[in-house]
């Protein structure tokens, strides 16, 4: 479980009458905490003072040449630290892409990248999820104007090496995004209804899909069966999805509108 608290520092340098304004961000796991100091260097560019306190404790610096990076969130995926969000670099086309920072649990950069589809982009979630990590872009277009218009994400695909796998394109307002296991949930609206949701390989799931499966249908080894929102197995409430690889006999109720559809597998 991670908490974020965000504490304001005023630093002054003692050979200069410059004060620089930051703010330090915690980022509270099990056994340790992120600190991340958002500052500038001797160069003018702007990033962050980064200390890990607890376990296997290191500090360093997030500064990059010619750049100012802003860090949206913080993850531990496979045990490794992942920084979030966006970048700019001056001399470039765009003002800002995405941008991914992952370091080692000893604070090693494992990997960095940053995202440009030629307009503006900004990570604004990561999720591990069904052996892949899928990275959310909100992605501007442009109107009649040349304005920029944030309408529409892109979905980005990467293996746990961070090698990229594929990426997907949605042209919607989408509220919120959040992973299970095995769906990447999108959101159309503020409540708790789940519309649509993508699968590692991007095949997209509406909410009033029938289920793939028969009824009486019967598995070797093990099965998922893929939904979204609250199903019935054996009068026990589950949600978005179901893996079963355990020998038995089940009832799945599953209802998209009404009345419940029973599946005996």
């Amino acid at each position: 479980m991670k908490k974020v608290v965000f504490l304001l520092v005023l630093f002054i340098g003692l050979n200069s009458q410059q004060t620089h304004a930051s703010t330090t961000e915690i980022y509270q796991f099990d056994d340790y905490q992120i600190q991340l100091t958002y500052t500038s260097d001797n160069q003018s560019n702007r990033g962050y003072e980064l200390a890990k306190i607890g376990s296997n404790p290191f500090s360093t610096m997030l500064f990059y040449e010619h750049s100012d990076i802003r860090i949206a969130d913080v993850l531990e995926i496979d045990g490794n630290h992942v920084f979030y969000g966006y970048i700019h670099q001056d001399d470039q086309p765009t003002y800002y892409d995405g941008f991914m920072v992952v370091l080692s649990p000893s604070g090693e950069e494992i990997d960095r990248k940053i995202i440009d589809y030629e307009l503006l982009e900004e990570i604004i979630h990561v999720f591990p999820m069904d052996n892949v990590i899928m990275v959310v872009l909100s992605t501007s277009t442009t109107d009649e104007r040349r304005s920029y218009i944030f309408d529409h994400y892109t979905v980005i695909s990467y293996s746990y090496n961070y090698e990229m796998i594929d990426d997907f394109d949605i042209f919607e307002d989408i509220k919120s995004f959040e992973a299970s296991p095995y769906l990447l949930i999108l959101n159309r609206d503020y409540d708790q209804f789940h519309d649509v949701a993508l699968t590692r390989d991007f095949q997209l799931l509406d909410a009033y899909d029938v289920l793939p499966i028969e009824t009486n249908q019967e598995f070797t080894e093990f099965v998922y069966i893929p939904f979204l929102n609250q199903a019935i197995l054996n009068n026990e409430i589950i949600e978005n999805g179901i893996f079963l690889d355990y020998p038995g006999k089940y009832r799945l109720q599953y209802r998209v509108s009404s009345p419940y559809l029973t599946y005996v597998l």
